[in-house]
């Protein structure tokens, strides 16, 4: 994208929480979860953005996600 090496995911089913801070009780599983996420290759090594949530909320907040992973641009 615009110059810009970016690698897509998406994924959906059980969210079982990720990682969380040591000591921190975990958050449970949620069922019927979506993933969004794009690595871009930026000058100083690889950019990290990640929606997750319901699949619902997920798909509501896609577009928004879509048009910030398209504003990536690489710095003059």
């Amino acid at each position: 994208m615009n110059d810009t090496d970016v690698s897509l995911v998406e994924a959906t089913g059980t969210y079982s929480g990720g990682m969380s801070m040591p000591g921190m009780p975990s958050r449970g599983q949620q069922a019927n979860a979506a993933l969004l996420g794009a690595i871009a290759q930026g000058p100083k090594g690889a950019v990290f953005f990640k929606l997750v949530g319901s699949r619902s909320g997920v798909d509501q907040a896609r577009p928004g996600f879509d048009a910030l992973i398209a504003s990536i641009r690489r710095a003059p």
